[in-house]
């Protein structure tokens, strides 16, 4: 009896699963459906870019025929401008909403060539469709007029790295991180993560991580409230490794864990654990890789132990299971540079 209603049970919890897929679906149909009730239609696409567990692509699609939709109302034209660049901000590889939001924009701004707001929007129109330099041209009208204008500034960083010109981006994002409001949110409901940070990755890939542990740190100290997100600390951490100070990247980890979710836990674990390693603490970094491994799936354990197989522990069992055995072949692994540098690298 206990089986048939565990297996009733579970019949009804893909039911559940299953039953919400299709309401999604259909909700993305009805919202794509143009023969249908304008009033549902929205109601069906507004529904769509509000659920979490949308895809960016169905929530650029859903926020798209909201623009075509608002299009249609007298005094629509921001609104559909608005519904269009979030669109891309969901997806930028969904050029639809860039054409149509281009279209719309071309003659607003013939009539207003002084509106910073279109001017941005249409730039980043530009760049989803693949016109790089029209984008540029857009965002550069934008600040003429608002030379510090954060999101012209922001977003020709976004152009320029997408071309590789890492330089022009981490000046273009520090020049927006000057004026960085982190309450500020556009039109389209669109906010940007504070540009010290996209700075930051920029200045580091073209090998200025002193600039870029600067801005970083900047960052943590005068926004707690993005400081405690556990990526800042981690990318701070990398900068800090990078430039040999071991002591204060382990710190930076700490930190992260302190804030990360408990599925984000692993990774940072697993760093950490090779720090300790670099700086000669061995004891600690069998600590933290007792408990990632403990927390760790099956996937992961495997990956570990196939690679100290290739390292020469042919011992060790390759069966995903995290027991003392594997643990004791970690520890003699940490014990040498060669094994215990690479020991968490392909996790």
């Amino acid at each position: 009896m206990r089986g048939r209603i565990v297996f009733l049970g579970l019949i009804f919890v893909v039911g559940l699963l299953a039953s919400g897929s299709r309401s999604h679906a259909s909700d993305l149909e009805q919202c794509e459906l143009t023969t249908a009730d304008q009033q549902q239609r929205y109601g069906a696409c507004d529904r769509v870019q509000r659920n979490s567990s949308s895809s960016p692509r169905d929530r650029a699609r859903a926020l798209f025929q909201l623009g075509r939709l608002m299009q249609m109302k007298p005094e629509g034209f921001y609104q559909a401008a608005s519904a269009w660049d979030a669109a891309i901000a969901a997806d930028p590889t969904y050029v639809a909403a860039g054409y149509d939001a281009i279209k719309l924009l071309q003659p607003a701004l013939a009539a207003n060539t002084g509106d910073t707001e279109l001017l941005v929007m249409i730039g980043r129109a530009y760049a989803s469709v693949g016109l790089p330099e029209r984008a540029l041209d857009s965002f550069n009208e934008a600040l003429k007029v608002d030379p510090n204008h954060v999101r012209a500034l922001f977003e020709s960083g976004q152009v320029f790295e997408m071309a590789g010109d890492f330089s022009k981006a981490a000046e273009a994002y520090r020049r927006a991180g000057e004026n960085y409001d982190p309450s500020f949110v556009s039109e389209g409901g669109i906010g940007i993560e504070h540009p010290y940070l996209a700075a930051a990755r920029s200045y580091d890939h073209l090998g200025e991580t002193g600039k870029a542990l600067a801005l970083i740190t900047n960052v943590i100290d005068h926004f707690p409230s993005l400081s405690a997100r556990p990526y800042v600390f981690e990318q701070r951490a990398s900068y800090n490794e990078t430039l040999g100070l071991i002591d204060e990247a382990i710190a930076d980890l700490t930190s992260a864990l302190r804030y990360a979710l408990p599925e984000l836990r692993m990774p940072l674990l697993f760093k950490r654990a090779l720090l300790y390693q670099k700086g000669g603490k061995r004891q600690e970094a069998e600590r933290d890789f007792s408990s990632a491994l403990g927390n760790g799936d099956r996937r992961t354990i495997l990956r570990m132990q196939v690679y100290l197989r290739n390292h020469g522990y042919n011992e060790v069992k390759i069966n995903g299971l995290a027991d003392p055995d594997l643990m004791k072949l970690i520890s003699v692994c940490l014990a040498t540079t060669e094994c215990g540098a690479g020991l968490g690298r392909p996790i």
